[in-house]
C-alpha cells in the first residue's frame, strides 16, 4: 500500500495472502504497532501476537513500519496534558471570604440597684467595647453591628419582697411580639441553683442584626435583685463599612479602652466585671 496520509504516518497497513487448506486465497488487514528501539524491520520476534480466534486459518498479517516511534513519548505527552487540566471542583480564582472580623463573646455584669433599667442600641455598643478619643469627653465604639444571643441571670438572694427577675424584649419596627416578661420571685432564704436564660423572640428588635441607625431604640428592659450576676452573650462585627457614633463619657483618657455599663454610662447600674470601665 502506498500514499500514506499524515494521520497514519509511521504505520503501514499491509495484507499478505496465503493459500488456505481448501486452496482459496483469503486475506485480512491488520494495523500493527511501530518498531521498538533496537529492533530491525526484518526481526519478526517483536510483534507476533496470536491472532484472534475469529481470524480464518491460513491468514497471516505482517507489518512494515516506516520508522520506529518510542512508546514512552506518547506516555510523557499524556502525563503532561493531564497535569495541565484543573482538578474537578477546583477554582482558578480566589474564593469569596468574609473580610469584616466577627466575634462572639460573653460579658459579665453585676448590678447595684434593683430598679428596672432600659438598655438601648447605643448602650450595647458601649458595653461591647470602646476606646477614648477625646479627654474627659467621648469614647468610640469599635463594633459596627451586633446581634444578641442570650441573657443569663443568676439572681442574688434578698429579704425584700421585690426579689424578682424580669427581662422584657422590645418589639421590632415591622412585626410585634407578645407581652412576654418573665418574673421569678425568690422566697426569703431561698437561692436559685442555676441561672435563668432569656433568648430574644424571633420578631423582637434584639432578634436581628443591629447597627446604630437608631441608637436611642430600646432593646430590652431588665430588673434583678441587687448583686445579681448577668451574662450577655453577643455576636458582633468590628468596624469596617459601618462606624457608630461616639458616646459621651465624663472620665476618659485618649487611647484607653473602656467597656461601659450594660445600661449605659449615664445610668451605670450593671457594671462589667474584670474589664476597665468609665462613666
Amino acid at each position: 500500500m502506498s500514499g500514506l496520509s499524515p494521520a497514519t504516518d509511521g504505520l503501514r497497513l499491509e495484507t499478505k495472502t496465503r493459500e488456505s487448506m481448501e486452496g482459496t486465497p483469503s486475506s485480512i488487514p491488520r494495523i500493527l504497532r511501530p518498531l521498538s528501539p533496537g529492533l530491525s524491520e526484518t526481526d519478526t520476534s517483536w510483534d507476533t501476537p496470536d491472532l484472534p480466534s475469529a481470524v480464518p486459518r491460513g491468514v497471516e498479517a505482517t507489518a512494515s513500519p516506516l520508522r520506529p516511534v518510542p512508546l514512552g513519548s506518547f506516555r510523557r505527552s499524556a502525563i503532561g496534558m493531564s497535569r495541565q487540566r484543573p482538578s474537578r471542583g477546583a477554582s482558578s480564582l480566589p474564593p469569596s471570604i468574609q473580610l469584616t472580623p466577627r466575634v462572639k463573646h460573653t460579658y459579665r455584669y453585676s448590678n447595684t440597684a434593683s430598679t428596672v433599667k432600659s438598655v438601648t442600641v447605643a448602650d450595647l455598643f458601649g458595653a461591647i467595647g470602646t476606646i477614648g478619643i477625646a479627654t474627659n469627653s467621648s469614647v468610640q465604639p469599635w463594633a459596627s453591628s451586633f446581634k444578641l444571643a442570650t441573657l443569663h441571670v443568676w439572681p442574688a438572694s434578698s429579704s425584700s419582697s421585690a426579689s424578682n427577675v424580669v427581662v422584657e424584649w422590645a418589639a421590632g419596627s415591622v412585626a410585634q411580639v407578645p407581652d412576654d416578661a418573665r418574673d421569678v420571685t425568690l422566697p426569703e432564704g431561698i437561692t436559685v441553683s442555676r441561672g435563668l436564660s432569656f433568648t430574644p423572640p424571633p420578631q423582637s428588635l434584639a432578634g436581628f442584626w443591629i447597627t446604630d441607625t437608631d441608637a436611642s431604640s430600646v432593646m430590652f428592659a431588665i430588673q434583678a435583685p441587687v448583686g445579681s450576676v448577668v451574662d450577655l452573650v453577643v455576636h458582633y462585627t468590628l468596624s469596617n463599612v459601618f462606624v457608630p457614633a461616639p458616646i459621651a463619657a465624663a472620665t476618659v483618657s485618649i487611647g484607653t479602652p473602656y467597656y461601659l455599663a450594660l445600661d449605659g454610662a449615664s445610668s451605670n447600674t450593671y457594671i462589667p466585671l474584670g474589664l476597665p470601665t468609665t462613666h
